[in-house]
């Protein structure tokens, strides 16, 4: 019989299949990101079991396409969309039903109610005595006796609302007027002007410009310029060492151009 002659294996460099992890890991980062998109923001914030348990399942599924070389790609695409559909459908049933929210999400439990605390909804929700006053310390709280009231919300997390006697003085209860304060403007980021800020606050790019003339600024040496609801403007600088004959930030910009 003729001698039969086997075909050399091709070789397979080491580079390969590091490139075939990083292609795969990349396509599986990008898969991630559409299917926390579409399950929606409770996804991206758990509230929930329901929620955390679908960012676990979307992460794995993954980290499985970005190391397990032997899953085939189109198919767990097709087993992460499956999956964020049905979180989203979930969650949107959720909104809109009660009794779907209620089974899915959970409900709040009062642990501490009119001083008094409900040993029932401790052994209910499996929380000792010992983690109740560790979450209230945790609030600033270290004596139980000035809670009023203790819900434990559905996200796990511990709202707590003090006796009147203990809570803080404000400027309402002393009857001291306030004035308006709202979130400020960011006009420059990392160098960038926002122009829609500047419109917004009917300012314009000279004012900027000149404002930071005066510190002996340009914008590229702005990290972050903010103005808030006072009109008091806050400069940030990359180089934080202030430079020589510089004015301070901090002054408020001309009626007619606010």
């Amino acid at each position: 019989m003729p001698e039969q002659r086997t075909r050399p294996l091709p070789e397979v460099t080491v580079q390969q299949p590091v490139l075939v992890s990083i292609a795969r890991s990349a396509i599986a980062f990008f898969r991630l990101l559409v299917a926390t998109h579409i399950s929606g923001r409770h996804t991206i914030w758990p509230t929930s079991h329901l929620t955390l348990a679908a960012r676990i399942a979307l992460g794995s599924m993954a980290a499985a396409l970005a190391y397990n070389t032997e899953l085939n790609v189109l198919n767990t695409f097709v087993a992460m969309m499956t999956f964020a559909c049905l979180a989203y459908l979930t969650s949107a049933a959720a909104v809109r039903w009660r009794a779907v929210r209620r089974l899915l999400v959970g409900s709040s439990v009062t642990l501490i109610e009119n001083g008094k605390v409900l040993e029932c909804n401790l052994r209910r929700v499996n929380i000792t005595l010992d983690e109740l006053m560790a979450r209230l310390r945790l609030k600033s709280i270290f004596d139980i006796a000035d809670v009023e009231f203790a819900v434990l919300e559905p996200s796990g997390r511990l709202s707590v609302l003090p006796k009147s006697q203990k809570r803080p003085l404000t400027p309402a209860d002393l009857g001291i007027p306030t004035t308006y304060e709202g979130l400020g403007s960011v006009l420059i980021l990392q160098g960038q002007i926002i122009s829609a800020n500047l419109d917004k606050n009917r300012l314009s790019e000279g004012w900027l410009r000149g404002k930071l003339a005066l510190m002996g600024l340009e914008p590229g040496d702005v990290m972050l310029a903010m103005l808030n609801t006072k009109g008091e403007l806050y400069v940030d600088q990359y180089d934080d060492r202030p430079k020589p004959g510089s004015a301070s930030a901090g002054e408020e910009p001309p009626a007619q151009n606010r």
